[in-house]
């Protein structure tokens, strides 16, 4: 899983798409579902269901969304946990990340959520 960016911003009140892209290895043909962890008070995230096949096998779009009372400025995770065809999580999880330079990649991203003016 690999993150377009290792900064977001929101302003409390509106949502945001976080693109992630899936790179899917020595074969695996599972769903995975796709959310975020580590999120403050007011914000939240609608995980997202990535198909073996088809677009969403390759990438998908997170949706954070801040209520009209967020306000904050620190770190968030994406995570994807394996599910199977009857949509039960599996013990399989991954971490997206970000590559800030070839050698280094970060898994915790920063995310502002702005208050409303």
């Amino acid at each position: 899983l690999t993150l377009s960016a290792d900064r977001f911003a929101v302003k409390a009140g509106e949502s945001i798409e976080v693109p992630i892209e899936i790179s899917r290895k020595d074969g695996f043909a599972n769903r995975l579902s796709v959310t975020a962890g580590g999120l403050p008070a007011g914000v939240r995230a609608e995980a997202v269901v990535s198909e073996p096949k088809g677009d969403s096998a390759k990438s998908v779009k997170l949706k954070l969304i801040a209520d009209a009372t967020a306000s904050y400025q620190g770190t968030f995770r994406v995570i994807a946990h394996e599910m199977d065809d009857q949509g039960n999580i599996g013990d399989k999880t991954f971490a997206a990340t970000h590559n800030l330079r070839h050698e280094v990649a970060v898994s915790a991203v920063w995310l502002t959520a702005m208050p409303a003016k």
